[in-house]
């Protein structure tokens, strides 16, 4: 069944003293374009990320955010420079000598030196964060999905809807279409008879005269190819792979057989058709930008 490319999924993970949490948000896109906002420790993952997507999803802008929120107390550890402070120290036990100053040098002054005190982080285990974050990845992915599903199958009702009156419309234009011509056709013989009244004409060369203008009204072909694409897209709707691309060319294929017999013909039954098949075609082509 085809699926919207409209979706919504988030999914959350806890473990290592932190909650990871994964949003997706999806809409219309020509391809899939896949965006990432995440924290820069982690950032190494962002390619697979986008690959576990890639096995879900074939088309759409896919905005992806992920926050890691701390639970408990953080595993950090005060660094000390020793060798720095001691630098630090003889440099001010040489400041007091040589200045006429009170020679008092407190811990405190040589900690608040630049860089002998500094925060240790534990090391990024970035397997096992994939591991957790992998987890919320693919609860939010399986959200969005059902919700690409859902929306696609109200899509899939509101298609076939507006196909089976299109259909319907096909069988009229089937069923006028040579009724259309034998009047024209006698009109136009009868036109042709009194104009050229009192002339000699071979009534073998003016019979063929007025099938060739006849054929060029014929939309016996635009019929044919009408069906043809009409069936196609019926099948097509009831595909579970990508096909709103191959669905758009279909309604384009659509329009542009309608536009043809609205161009050949002159009659106000048909023309009031192809006003009725050209509004539902334009309203199948608007839903259709929206299937993956």
């Amino acid at each position: 069944m085809i699926k919207s490319m409209t979706g919504y999924g988030r999914g959350e993970t806890s473990g290592e003293g932190r909650k990871w949490i994964v949003e997706l948000k999806s809409v219309n896109h020509r391809f899939l374009d896949i965006a990432i906002k995440m924290p820069r420790n982690i950032a190494l993952l962002e390619e697979r990320i986008r690959g576990e997507i890639k096995k879900k999803i074939s088309r759409g802008r896919i905005d992806v955010y992920v926050r890691i929120q701390d639970e408990g107390e953080q595993k950090r550890q005060v660094r000390l420079d020793k060798a720095l402070s001691k630098a630090y120290y003889s440099a001010l036990e040489e400041i007091s000598d040589m200045l006429p100053v009170a020679k008092k040098i407190r811990a405190i002054d040589v900690a608040n030196m630049p860089e002998v005190l500094g925060i240790e982080e534990p090391e990024e285990d970035l397997d096992l964060y994939w591991s957790l974050l992998q987890n919320s990845l693919t609860h939010a992915l399986e959200q969005m999905v059902k919700m690409r599903e859902k929306e696609g199958f109200e899509l899939y009702k509101d298609l076939i809807e507006k196909l089976g009156f299109i259909n319907n419309s096909c069988q009229q234009l089937k069923e006028k279409g040579p009724r259309v011509i034998e009047d024209y056709q006698e009109k136009l013989s009868k036109k042709l008879k009194d104009v050229l009244a009192g002339w000699e004409v071979d009534d073998n060369r003016l019979l063929t005269e007025v099938v060739i203008m006849i054929d060029k009204m014929s939309i016996d072909e635009e019929i044919v190819r009408l069906e043809s694409h009409l069936k196609q897209l019926d099948k097509e709707l009831l595909s579970y792979e990508a096909v709103g691309r191959k669905l758009d060319f279909l309604i384009q294929e659509l329009n542009r057989e309608v536009n043809t017999i609205g161009s050949k013909s002159n009659n106000y039954d048909i023309s009031n058709l192809v006003i009725e098949l050209k509004t539902n075609i334009e309203k199948m082509r608007e839903q259709v930008q929206n299937i993956e």
